[in-house]
């Protein structure tokens, strides 16, 4: 999976959600501690890329 935009600032913390999503085969991953806003949109844009139902909360 390839993060292709966030802000900068944040880039790193979106591609470890992402890497522990696909580790996971999962939304129900762990936030990154300090950046759960950016966790929460992550797991969010990727629920809607692969247009699941599967909640994130």
């Amino acid at each position: 999976m390839e993060v292709i935009e966030h802000k900068t600032a944040y880039m790193a913390q979106a591609k470890q959600i992402a890497e522990a999503v696909c580790d996971e085969q999962s939304l129900k991953v762990d936030a990154i501690s300090g950046a759960t806003l950016t966790s929460d949109t992550v797991l969010k844009a990727i629920e809607n890329a692969l247009g699941k139902t599967e909640s994130i909360e």
